[in-house]
């Protein structure tokens, strides 16, 4: 099954625009490094908005497992997006620390080393879903680029659910 999740939502009217077009899951930028930053406040404020039914995500870089639970409980996000250098253990105690769905951000800078580390079951990947990001050298997202997506097939059959994020359209 094919969903549409739109990332870097900052204020209400994109948010409602978006779920009416038929996105199923909104992501809000809580890293302040990014162009998309959305406050914890402002984004409550949108998700509030939002009807149940819409997916509501927070993309975390880097951040305090303390910090992430604190955004998400005042925000009212139910899926947590890592998308930085989090390591094993980060992971491993988010998932301890939280109920909330978690995804794996992965830049896709050599795809042969995340098979590699998911079919040695790697716990990074303990997520509940894996989202396969084009490679930046200077940022975390992939800034809308599209990545070779005929390179996920790789991963069909390892991640139960699987994300494909930049440039997309309506194509």
């Amino acid at each position: 099954m094919t969903k549409v999740k739109i990332c870097g939502i900052t204020s209400t009217d994109d948010a409602v625009y978006a779920s009416q077009a038929g996105a199923d899951e909104l992501g809000f930028n809580f890293y302040s490094g990014s162009s998309r930053y959305v406050s914890a406040a402002d984004a409550k404020v949108i998700i509030e908005s939002l009807p149940s039914n819409i997916s509501k995500v927070g993309v975390f870089v880097n951040m305090s497992i303390e910090g992430v639970l604190e955004i998400a409980k005042f925000s009212g996000i139910d899926t947590i997006q890592i998308h930085g250098d989090e390591d094993i253990e980060y992971v491993q105690d988010l998932r301890h620390r939280s109920n909330l769905k978690i995804i794996r951000a992965v830049r896709m800078r050599h795809w042969e080393g995340v098979v590699s580390a998911a079919l040695s079951n790697d716990p990074v990947f303990g997520a509940h879903a894996i989202l396969l990001d084009s490679w930046s050298p200077k940022d975390f997202g992939g800034k809308g680029r599209t990545f070779d997506w005929d390179t996920a097939k790789n991963f069909s059959g390892i991640f139960p659910i699987i994300y494909l994020a930049g440039g997309l359209t309506p194509e």
